[in-house]
């Protein structure tokens, strides 16, 4: 699923895809660009912030499977951030506010609560996981930060923190990219436990 953009101006459209061809979906409440983050699956998505007609949204929609309400706000408002979870247990990190951010959020389904930072403020990023497991990688500095609490169980979401690890790809990168896969510069991988780390795409 897609949905927001730019096209002349913010998008407000989004389309399914059934694995052949692409389909009309809801639109948005409010048209927003430059990468707003998103979480969850086609049938239960999350969209939060963003960029609106002048300024950073703090807003933040979730799909039915077939239309988009407005849910809980973001405590900081900012564009070109990553979320990974579902609807009902979504973080968001990082993005631009007037300057790169490390601004981590958690979001219950209803409300977000601002916990641990980043350890390095970053926009233009690419993420994927869970609320208590996140995998964020590149942007404007080059780095791999995994957020992890299930080392330390019974902590509350609150005590969630971030590890920066090593990129294996030798030049930075800018810009989110596909989440999945090798794509035409550098990708997120879900690997098995202790498996080695892939050499990275020659270009």
């Amino acid at each position: 699923m897609v949905f927001g953009g730019y096209s002349g101006g913010g998008l407000q459209s989004s389309e399914e895809f059934d694995g052949i061809a692409w389909a009309a979906g809801g639109g948005l409440s409010n048209a927003r660009r430059y990468s707003p983050g998103s979480a969850g699956e086609q049938a239960a998505a999350l969209c939060t912030g963003g960029y609106e007609t002048s300024d950073n949204s703090n807003k933040t929609e979730l799909y039915s499977g077939v239309s988009w309400s407005l849910s809980g706000t973001l405590n900081t408002a900012r564009r070109q951030l990553a979320a990974a979870g579902t609807v009902l247990a979504a973080v968001c990190f990082g993005g631009y506010v007037a300057a790169a951010s490390n601004v981590t959020e958690e979001f219950d389904g209803a409300v977000w609560s601002v916990v641990n930072t980043m350890v390095t403020a970053v926009k233009e990023i690419a993420g994927c996981g869970t609320q208590t497991a996140a995998l964020t990688c590149g942007g404007n500095n080059n780095i791999t930060e995994p957020k992890n609490t299930t080392a330390q169980p019974g902590l509350s979401p609150a005590s969630s923190t971030w590890a920066e690890t090593p990129m294996p790809w030798p030049e930075p990168k800018m810009r989110a990219w596909p989440p999945l896969g090798w794509g035409p510069g550098v990708a997120i991988l879900i690997l098995p436990k202790n498996s080695p780390v892939p050499p990275g795409p020659s270009a």
